[in-house]
């Protein structure tokens, strides 16, 4: 009997970390994530979050909307809208469908901003592939 007792016990105990540290794509991306770092095309456009004249902060809600709020001077700006996680072989991608703030998106697309979940503390935009910065969050 105390043979069993201690089997189920060390089952469960290895169940509930082993869900833990695999945790889904989805669940990944809810949070908030700041602006770490940018790099331009060019080297001399590279500047870390010492450097950088305005913040960037993403919030992605577990309903699937988002709020981005980009600040310049002490002059903030809000954009919302809604996220869908797409995980295929080459990847987690994060696409966002903005419904306001479409003046801050950065994007090569009107409406939409895409990010690669490259770990579960960091996201990279794909606005560098059309000769944009290339913006590093990471989740606080």
């Amino acid at each position: 009997m105390k043979k069993s007792f201690t089997s189920i016990l060390l089952g469960a105990f290895l169940a509930f970390f082993a869900c833990s540290e695999d945790e889904a794509p989805e669940q990944q991306v809810v949070g908030n994530w700041e602006l770490i770092e940018s790099i331009g095309s060019w080297p001399v456009d590279s500047s870390s979050d010492t450097e950088l004249d305005f913040t960037t902060n993403y919030q992605f809600n577990f309903d699937g909307t988002f709020t981005k709020t980009r600040t310049t001077d002490d002059v903030e700006e809000e954009a919302t809208g809604n996220y869908t996680v797409v995980s295929n072989t080459d990847g987690t991608y994060i696409d966002l469908t903005f419904e306001s703030g479409l003046e801050i998106i950065e994007s090569c697309h009107s409406e939409t901003e895409v990010f690669v979940l490259k770990s579960k503390n960091r996201l990279e935009g794909t606005w560098g592939t059309c000769d944009g910065m290339k913006f590093i969050f990471s989740k606080r």
